[in-house]
């Protein structure tokens, strides 16, 4: 027993040499496992940081510096011309107010100027130019300083009479005033879609491959330059703010199936706002496509179903936005035909050729230029493609609209003679954004005189009716409620004094009646014929033998 202590003390001797080897091999084993790991991570990265640094130091620096340059243009040219340009009183006062809610809650300025009515400049300046997209701060402003401001305060006036119109059609008052929208119309598979994802700059509309937009939608575009999310809402329906825009398609994707089948298309709008410090102050409505041949699902009148929902909202005052893809033929666009029908001299059309890197430049040049079919408003070439990203990371849900104008600035200025600044074509939806914005101002301030008289008529029918109703009583929100109360209680007992048990009995009996004849008919009367063979009076004979001799 005197020896354990030995051997064990032996042992733990011997031990301590192989132990420090597998210490050794473990950690060399591992490195060279977290190496190799590490430069497959580094190269994705690698990938992954070129683009980042890429997108951010070309794509934000330019949009930011652009912004800025046209604030500080934008901001120099109102104070200049702000005393010389004639303003109506009630414009006026809301100018001031504007200012005064804007300058509210700042330090004092240092320098002791004006800083509440610069700084709410510069942000809607700011504003605007990321709305627009500007992606180069050296671009030059030809207008004078008087137009810039006179400028501002349409689009200013612009920005309330679309809060008006979503007002009224909170309330269930759309058709109490007329404001004219852009109503986009197109081909399926056209580009449609494609066309607004980019002016909004996310993925939100419904696709698939057979039609999905079955109903109207009336699209609301709110610039908020203060804002840090994007958000959307659908006021009916009340879900709140909504930053999730896959959660927005889904939900248009839900209410356009939502369409009996045997119905195909409605004429019931989905209203949906977005705000968004990206986006321009737009009112945009997307129609179901055109389509030429109706499928065996579908039923037989459904393309006379479109082209007369169609007809219905490309009236006058509305602008009409018509989608033609490159790679069809002027002559057939079912766009520009039904716009020729309602704007033959096309006057409020403003033509989109979309797909423009799927044929020759050559000829999406001469489309654009094209004088067959002539538009005051003239063409747009786009592509509006979203590029396919490749590498460790994805895209996601972010905004598009860098990505976009990345893809058809580097078409576009791959063929400077045919898109460049001396061909005189409008190209990229940089400026496609600028040429809505400027001509839903300019539709808005030809719309302002029928405007302004259909608001003086209803306040004269409401003064009118106010003064018969209640006589010039002083009214107060108690009393009105209490009044229509009353006015409901005298309704309901009218209604239970002439409506008693014999009409509904009646009213049942002739349910009931009209359900058995319909049995009836279904079961016996409109029985199907099964036999479509032809009647022959021979057909049941049977054949004659000869008679022997």
């Amino acid at each position: 027993m005197h020896n354990l202590p030995i051997v064990r003390n032996a042992s733990f001797v011997r031990s301590i040499p192989s132990l420090a080897i597998k210490l050794v091999r473990l950690p060399a084993l591992l490195g060279a496992a977290t190496i190799s790991g590490l430069a497959y991570v580094q190269y994705q990265a690698g990938q992954a940081a070129n683009y980042g640094k890429d997108l951010a130091t070309k794509g934000a620096g330019e949009v930011l510096g652009g912004a800025k340059s046209f604030a500080e243009r934008m901001g120099s040219g109102w104070d200049k011309t702000k005393e010389q340009v004639e303003m109506p009183v009630w414009l006026q006062e809301m100018f001031q107010k504007g200012e005064n809610s804007a300058g509210a809650g700042e330090p004092p300025n240092p320098g002791g100027g004006p800083r509440g009515k610069s700084s709410a400049g510069a942000a809607m300046a700011a504003g605007t130019g990321a709305a627009l997209g500007y992606t180069q701060s050296d671009e030059l402003d030809e207008r004078s300083g008087t137009q810039v401001a006179r400028d501002d305060q349409m689009m200013l006036l612009t920005k309330k009479m679309i809060e008006i119109r979503s007002i009224l059609q909170q309330v269930g008052q759309s058709d109490t005033l007329v404001l004219p929208s852009i109503v986009v119309i197109g081909s399926q598979s056209s580009g449609k879609s494609s066309v607004l994802e980019a002016v909004v700059g996310h993925e939100f509309l419904p696709k698939g491959s057979n039609m999905i937009t079955r109903r109207p939608i009336e699209l609301t575009l709110v610039n908020t330059p203060e804002a840090q999310a994007e958000y959307g809402e659908f006021p009916a329906l009340g879900l709140g703010k909504i930053t999730d825009f896959a959660q927005i398609q889904k939900t248009l994707t839900d209410l356009n199936l939502a369409v009996p089948a045997e119905q195909c298309v409605s004429d019931d709008p989905i209203q949906l706002k977005i705000s968004s410090p990206n986006v321009p102050d737009l009112s945009l409505i997307d129609l179901p496509g055109y389509i030429q041949v109706s499928g065996l699902d579908q039923p037989t009148e459904l393309k006379q179903k479109i082209a007369d929902l169609c007809d219905k909202y490309i009236q006058p005052p509305n602008v009409i936005l018509a989608i033609s893809a490159a790679d069809v033929d002027l002559a057939n666009s079912t766009a520009l035909r039904a716009s020729r029908r309602v704007d033959p001299r096309g006057e409020r059309t403003i033509g989109v050729v979309t797909k423009m890197d799927l044929v020759e430049a050559e000829r999406g040049a001469s489309m654009l230029a094209d004088r067959k079919y002539p538009l005051r408003l003239g063409y747009v070439g786009v592509v509006s493609r979203v590029p396919q990203q490749t590498g460790l990371f994805s895209r996601g849900s972010g905004n598009i609209t860098t990505a976009i104008t990345r893809n058809e600035n580097s078409y576009f200025s791959s063929h400077p003679l045919e898109f460049g600044p001396e061909s005189s074509l409008a190209v990229g939806t940089t400026t496609l954004r600028k040429k809505l914005m400027h001509v839903l101002e300019q539709t808005m301030a030809a719309s302002l005189a029928s405007t302004s008289e259909a608001i003086r008529q209803e306040l004269e029918e409401a003064t009118y009716e106010f003064k018969v109703q209640y006589n010039d009583r002083p009214l107060s929100a108690e009393s009105y409620l209490a009044e229509s109360l009353d006015a409901f209680k005298h309704s309901f007992k009218e209604l239970s004094e002439s409506f008693g048990r014999p009409q509904v009995r009646e009213l049942l009996k002739e349910e009931l009646d009209q359900r058995v004849l319909d049995l009836l008919a279904q079961r016996y009367w409109n029985k199907p014929v099964t036999d479509l063979t032809p009647h022959s009076p021979t057909r049941n004979l049977s054949p004659i033998s000869p008679k022997p001799p």
